[in-house]
């Protein structure tokens, strides 16, 4: 047959003993689902198992056909009611469109699990809402006081669009585990936008287990040439209940997350594992506000970039939202963000950041890279009197926080700190901060710019060690190890063959609070101070039992000008200097 369409329900239903014959349906060239009819269910393909029998499996849906539409809320749909397995959904089409709030889905109700659904088709897109406000849906999933695991969905296609607000889903809320998600489209994958009536639906991606789930949400692998996300649209692997969360794998070409879109992995309950969210690409941009990040209250969940050239950029939401590449812990132990490439980009306000913001302990942040670009300013940050954010790279801990900082490790040939960009490890709470570690063949901090680890309260500050070839600091920019707090502040290294600091710019340990300065240390063969710049070693502690506030110069044969001070009460600045 040619052309066929279907305004009613076609349904298999397995009741007895024996398996389910399903339901194949052939067609030429097009195939039209329309949910709008007149009986009580919606139009579309049926396959149902309510037998008692656990090994008895539902029958297949298989369709196939050049073009398949199913659209205004039409099903295609398999069901297991009882403890047999679920049926399989196949199609194959040169062309698949789900749209309108239709539904494409195998869904577990009892104690069976749930069949599969593949997808081969050159063309699959999934669009929009429909007139009752439920999103377009291809999905497996498991109802609530449901016990039997989902099944896994596929799809092989050319073309993948998802867009105005549909969605591809595997997703649990019983005590069976989610199904994974896989994809492979050799050309290019879009997610776009959002939908319903006040676009509270975006266009995603997603694997979740939602309470009052006890299961594991399954992974999330997509293989591509090109992918876009933009426009509010997400990709997720998520637990929000008591069980572990899956990996999200990502390998193509080229990764456009833009306008305000997200990628996340994660946790929002405190308990076990989650997976890694790992991109492999060779161009990736975050732009718009958009958002990767990795985040949790179990345990690890990694943050994986490996990419020829990374641009993370600009700000969304009027200018209220950095872009960001993000790992934060809460309630669990750390993972990690391991970002290796040959270009790292971040400027207008953008940032990548490991942090925490509890008792869990922050995770690691390493960078690779030959060329590592830290620029500008850019937005308006609500929380600072609407001032721009500053491009950062930085491992906080928050206010509150009682867990310690990761460590902040940068590897380049050439890194550059510029117009009031940072570099940052800090603790804001109780915990310690972590150590910033920086080995680069040449490094600049300019412009107002800055390089620091320091502390604001109780937690002790990391140290800060900086190995090159040469540093150059100018034009009021600062590297500093120091303490506001009663924690005290870390040591700051330099190894440098060469180090300038010039123009009203500074190197410092000092301590602003209770807690004792660290002590700078730099073993350099020349060491230049030019126009107002400074070498400083300063404290308001009271502490002089411990050394504090001393500048030690090692190996150096060329040393032009070298100054220091002392600030209120406490251990002098002490210059220690051997040639």
């Amino acid at each position: 047959m040619s052309l066929l369409q279907i305004v009613s329900v076609i349904s298999s239903t397995q009741t007895g003993t024996e398996k389910g014959m399903g339901i194949v349906v052939n067609a030429t060239e097009k195939l039209y689902i329309n949910g709008i009819n007149d009986t009580f269910m919606t139009s579309g393909l049926y396959a149902n198992n309510v037998s008692g029998n656990a090994i008895i499996e539902t029958g297949n849906i298989a369709v196939n056909t050049q073009q398949l539409i199913v659209r205004d809320g039409a099903t295609i749909a398999t069901n297991t009611y009882s403890d047999g397995k679920g049926g399989n959904i196949n199609i194959k089409a040169s062309n698949l469109r789900i749209e309108n709030g239709a539904v494409v889905s195998a869904i577990v109700k009892s104690s069976g699990n749930g069949g599969n659904i593949d997808i081969n088709s050159a063309q699959v897109q999934v669009i929009g809402v429909g007139n009752n406000n439920n999103f377009s849906e291809l999905s497996v999933s498991a109802k609530e006081n449901s016990t039997g695991n989902t099944g896994n969905l596929k799809i092989n296609t050319n073309n993948l669009q998802v867009e105005d607000g549909a969605s591809i889903i595997t997703a649990t809320f019983g005590e069976g585990n989610g199904g994974d998600m896989t994809i492979n489209a050799t050309s290019k994958i879009e997610l776009t936008g959002q939908g319903g009536n006040e676009n509270e639906f975006p266009s995603a991606l997603f694997i979740v287990a939602e309470k009052p789930s006890t299961g594991d949400s399954g992974s999330l692998t997509i293989n591509t040439k090109q992918m876009l996300v933009q426009n509010g649209a997400f990709v997720s692997v998520s637990n929000n209940a008591s069980g572990g969360a899956g990996d999200l794998k990502i390998t193509t070409d080229n990764l456009i997350i833009k306008d305000n879109a997200r990628f996340f992995t994660g946790r929002v309950s405190e308990g076990k594992a989650i997976g890694d969210l790992s991109i492999k690409t060779n161009h990736l941009l975050v732009a718009g506000g958009s958002t990767v990040k990795a985040g949790t209250s179990g345990e690890g969940g990694n943050l994986n970039i490996d990419a020829q050239y990374v641009q993370v950029i600009g700000t969304g939401n009027d200018g209220n939202t950095p872009s960001s590449l993000t790992l934060s812990a809460s309630l669990g132990n750390k993972g990690s963000i391991n970002l290796n490439a040959k270009r790292l980009l971040i400027k207008d306000g953008a940032s990548v950041s490991a942090g925490t913001s509890n008792a869990g302990d922050g995770g690691n942040l390493i960078i690779n890279a030959q060329d590592v670009q830290i620029v500008g300013k850019g937005g308006n940050d609500p929380k600072n009197k609407n001032l721009p954010y500053p491009s950062g790279i930085f491992v906080p801990t928050e206010e509150f926080a009682t867990g310690d900082a990761g460590n902040l490790i940068i590897n380049a040939k050439r890194m550059l700190v510029q117009d009031g960009a940072f570099v940052s490890s800090a603790s804001n709470g109780r915990g310690n901060g972590g150590d910033l570690i920086i080995n680069a063949s040449r490094l600049q901090v300019q412009d107002e710019s800055s390089v620091i680890s320091g502390t604001k309260r109780k937690g002790t500050g990391g140290n800060l060690k900086i190995t090159a070839n040469s540093v150059l600091v100018e034009d009021g920019a600062k590297v500093n190890a120091g303490t506001s707090g009663t924690g005290n502040a870390g040591n700051l290294n330099i190894n440098s063959d060469t180090i300038r600091v010039i123009d009203k710019a500074q190197v410092a340990v000092e301590s602003t609070g209770t807690g004792n300065a660290g002590i700078l240390t730099l073993d350099a063969r020349s060491i230049s101070l030019d126009r107002k710049a400074s070498l400083n070693a300063s404290t308001q502690s009271a502490d002089s039992n411990n050394e504090q506030a001393t500048i030690i110069i090692n190996n150096a044969r060329d040393l032009i000008r070298i100054r220091s001070k002392k600030w209120g009460k406490g251990t002098p600045c002490v210059v220690e200097y051997e040639a």
